[in-house]
C-alpha cells in the first residue's frame, strides 16, 4: 500500500492520515477502530525504522 501511494506522490504521513480517516469512517466499533489505528501506527514506526537503517 505504501509503495502504491508513494507512486502517487504521497508521503508516509499523508498515507497514514488517509488510512486513519478511513478507519474512523468505517462504521467499526471503537475497539476495532483502536486496534486498526494501532496497527497503522506500528507499521509507520517500522517503516521509518527501516528507512533509517
Amino acid at each position: 500500500m505504501y509503495e502504491a501511494a508513494a507512486d502517487l506522490g504521497l508521503d508516509v504521513d499523508q498515507i497514514d492520515a488517509l488510512v486513519l480517516n478511513a478507519i474512523a469512517a468505517s462504521g467499526l466499533d471503537e475497539d476495532e477502530r483502536t486496534a486498526l489505528a494501532q496497527r497503522v501506527r506500528d507499521g509507520q514506526s517500522a517503516l521509518r525504522a527501516e528507512q533509517l537503517a
